[in-house]
């Protein structure tokens, strides 16, 4: 016969299991009928937050996603927002040994820790000095080399810039596209959004034909609509995935260039300049067909006379 667990025990599994739940409800407070969205991206975080402490992913030294962070105040804590650790689950599959990637607004540095520990070279941007001091000694302490020249594979450079002005500066982000362009953008404020929407002008230049920026949108922003709309010519978004539940509050768009509708207007251009031709080379035949009448003698020239 089992022996009945002390109270003790009971008590810690029934904690247990409500921070568990509290964690989950704070996960899809998407699902609470607030009309305003900052209304309910503040529940969210708050309600995050709060069960973040409590398991005790909320100090100052965390670890999220195996990595070990120091945090210091008034610097992003990924371990407090819900939307980073499905951003960085996500993205990171996609990073492969050797390419360049750019992360953007790099906060601690998890996403600059993810691609660099995948073998990949990493600038991590951001507008305070304070975050990228956090990051650079995030990444010292995992044993990654932190540069000041551009990084070769494995290896993390840092530079101060302010989106989305960096993202055009070719001394700040270089003129090679990237491969991978890591963004998990704040949304809550008109201005945040409108920093995103002013950066995708930049998209030939930072990704040329090849690269990819991999974009977090929170339901319910409106960004989402917006950035499809704003795209460049020629380049598309693609929804890679979104969180799992009732009412999913984040998904992460890929941003790149639209190879097939590029072939596509080719070919029709090839196709037009054919036609163009063709005609051109008809009318040409159709006029030598023609004999047209020989011309009249001019004044000047003697006319010949029989005898």
């Amino acid at each position: 016969m089992d022996t009945p667990p002390a109270p003790s025990q009971r008590g810690a599994g029934r904690l247990s299991t409500l921070v568990h739940a509290g964690w989950h409800l704070a996960h899809y407070t998407a699902a609470v009928p607030l009309t305003s969205f900052p209304l309910r991206h503040a529940a969210r975080r708050a309600l995050f937050g709060v069960f973040a402490r409590v398991r005790r992913r909320g100090g100052r030294r965390t670890k999220v996603l195996g990595i070990a962070l120091d945090i210091p105040a008034g610097v992003h804590h990924p371990g407090l927002d819900p939307s980073s650790g499905f951003f960085h689950r996500t993205v990171g599959p996609m990073i492969a040994p050797g390419q360049r990637v750019l992360d953007v607004g790099c906060g601690a540095g998890l996403g600059a820790l993810v691609a660099a520990t995948r073998g990949a070279a990493v600038l991590a941007l951001d507008a305070a000095p304070t975050a990228l001091e956090a990051t650079a000694a995030n990444a010292r302490s995992q044993g990654i080399a932190v540069v000041a020249s551009p990084p070769e594979p494995g290896q993390l450079q840092t530079l101060t810039g302010q989106v989305p002005d960096a993202l055009a500066d070719p001394a700040v982000v270089g003129s090679d596209p990237w491969d991978l362009v890591l963004w998990n953008a704040p949304q809550r404020t008109e201005s945040h959004r409108a920093a995103v929407l002013d950066a995708l002008p930049t998209l030939p230049t930072l990704l040329g034909e090849s690269g990819r920026l991999l974009l977090l949108v929170e339901k319910g922003s409106g960004l989402e609509d917006r950035v499809r709309a704003a795209m460049p010519f020629e380049y598309r978004v693609v929804e890679l995935a979104r969180d799992l539940g009732l009412r999913p509050a984040f998904r992460v768009l890929c941003l790149g260039f639209d190879k097939e509708a590029s072939r596509a207007r080719r070919h029709a251009e090839r196709k037009r300049t054919k036609a163009a031709k063709a005609a051109v080379s008809r009318r040409k035949w159709e006029g030598k067909g023609e004999n047209p009448a020989a011309p009249a003698p001019s004044s000047d020239e003697p006319v010949e006379t029989q005898p």
